[in-house]
């Protein structure tokens, strides 16, 4: 619910203040008269339903200050590619690159898919010298969330190309640990050699003008050198090629971007590239949602497969409703909790998703939300197998609330068409397209107190129908 209020003294004009001032006085005296002759008195509770914006007017309703979003099912961490510019950007190229160390970009490392427009880095060589490297990506991870030392190994398939196969490309790897702004904690990967693929190891990138999926030479995962990071700290991976001619003016490019399935070893464009570290870096964890202070309110999304699996909330989060659907062995889980002085030192909230096969969540952060009431009205269900599935109808109590749906479905290879006159705040997925989840979420100020209506998402252009759990709350 809304937060924002005025006291009687600024909503009135100086006329009617001075009648309020008499009749006070005269209910004061009464009250006085009152006490001694009888002991029930009636109390006012809450005046929740009363907010109004400064100087008068309709209640302001709450407003979404971020979103964070993360697979949480336990094991190896698994990290796409996504079109979405890194959080931090360090100054320091630390890996032996010739060329790109200009012209790279930085993408955040992302431990969902999401909707993003299909993107290709091209990284081109200007050096004559063989063999010649060229700094494509600067991949970088959400801080790491609890102190640890980093080890195992290092997997990945993405998607690359060269422009000619006279350009003898092949995968060229620095992997290291950073602590902002700038400061190299350890070197995961590339220290004292450099990751490069030699020219013999039968591992040359496909000369397209597209993408093809790549893996490690021989399949072999490279192993990382142990590195004791803090928490805060993050993973940054420099990636490119190097290529054994003395061509000059070839590009290699690197496909980052949508794409519903994870790419495979000789897979296209349509499929999302990633990097996998053995270790469980990052455990149930979600990212508290950037700018978060205190008073604001935080909604959690968590959806699992199996619908039998236990979820477990960080200490301090309150469950407001979990529903399960058995035909799609899935369940979806909102909880509640309002930041307070000791959040300000917390990066990552940890949940326990015992028995899921796969597990996901989100964060919505709100500000401007009444925190004594926060949730006005909710209500979810579980919908039927169907392309299209639809929230409860749930009726608010006071105007400019803003609803908060969420739509999930069995399946990890789709995306949502959000409701109607909602904002799309998350639309993410993780697993394979009948055992997996997607998981959507969204936004909308309803002006007047009365029926929401259902708020009905569709998994886009795919006609393949999926069981789902849907849920609406109006804060």
């Amino acid at each position: 619910m809304n937060a924002t209020r005025t006291t009687l003294r600024q909503a009135l004009p100086r006329w009617q203040r001075g009648i309020l001032r008499a009749v006070l006085l005269m209910g004061a005296l009464a009250g006085m008269t009152l006490a001694s002759t009888a002991h029930a008195q009636i109390a006012f509770r809450n005046s929740s339903s009363a907010f109004i914006a400064a100087g008068g007017g309709t209640p302001v309703a709450p407003t979404l200050r971020s979103s964070a979003s993360a697979v949480i099912t336990p094991g190896p961490n698994r990290w796409h590619t996504v079109n979405i510019n890194a959080a931090v950007d360090p100054a320091t190229v630390r890996g032996n690159w010739v060329d790109g160390k200009t012209t790279y970009k930085a993408l955040a490392l992302s431990r969902t898919k999401s909707r993003t427009n299909v993107s290709f880095g091209s990284g081109v060589r200007s050096t004559a010298t063989s063999p010649g490297r060229v700094m494509q990506m600067k991949l970088i991870s959400d801080p790491i969330p609890t102190a640890q030392t980093i080890a195992g190994t290092l997997d990945w398939v993405v998607g690359v190309g060269e422009t000619s196969t006279s350009q003898n490309s092949f995968h060229k790897l620095h992997v290291y640990v950073l602590r902002e702004p700038d400061t190299l904690v350890g070197t995961l990967l590339g220290s004292p050699t450099a990751y490069e693929e030699a020219s013999t190891s039968g591992n040359e990138w496909a000369a397209s003008g597209s993408a093809v999926g790549k893996g490690p030479a021989g399949a072999v995962k490279p192993t990382l050198t142990s590195v004791a990071a803090q928490a805060g700290d993050r993973i940054v991976i420099e990636f490119g090629w190097v290529g054994y001619s003395t061509r000059t003016g070839d590009t290699g490019y690197y496909y980052y971007g949508g794409g519903t399935n994870d790419m495979a070893v000789g897979g296209v464009t349509n499929q999302a590239s990633w990097f996998e570290f053995s270790q469980d870096i990052f455990g149930s964890s979600i990212a508290k949602p950037s700018g978060t202070v205190a008073g604001d309110v935080m909604i959690a999304s968590i959806a699992v497969r199996p619908n039998t699996a236990t979820i477990t909330p960080p200490s301090g989060w309150t469950p407001v409703q979990r529903v399960d659907n058995s035909a799609g062995t899935e369940s979806l889980a909102i909880y509640q909790r309002t930041a307070d002085a000791s959040d300000s030192s917390v990066t990552h909230y940890l949940w326990s998703t015992s028995g899921a096969t796969f597990a996901m969540g989100t964060i919505q952060s709100f500000s401007g939300v009444d925190t004594a009431n926060p949730i006005d009205v909710w209500n979810g269900q579980a919908t039927a197998s169907s392309t299209t599935h639809v929230t409860p109808d749930v009726t608010t109590t006071v105007a400019n609330t803003l609803l908060v749906t969420t739509h999930a479905m069995s399946s990890g290879s789709v995306y949502w068409t959000p409701p109607t006159g909602m904002t799309e705040i998350v639309d993410v997925q993780v697993g394979s397209t009948t055992g997996g989840i997607t998981l959507e979420g969204s936004n909308a100020v309803q002006a007047t107190a009365g029926a929401t209506g259902a708020k009905t998402a569709t998994n886009g252009a795919n006609v393949t129908p999926y069981p789902g759990v849907t849920h609406i709350l109006a804060l």
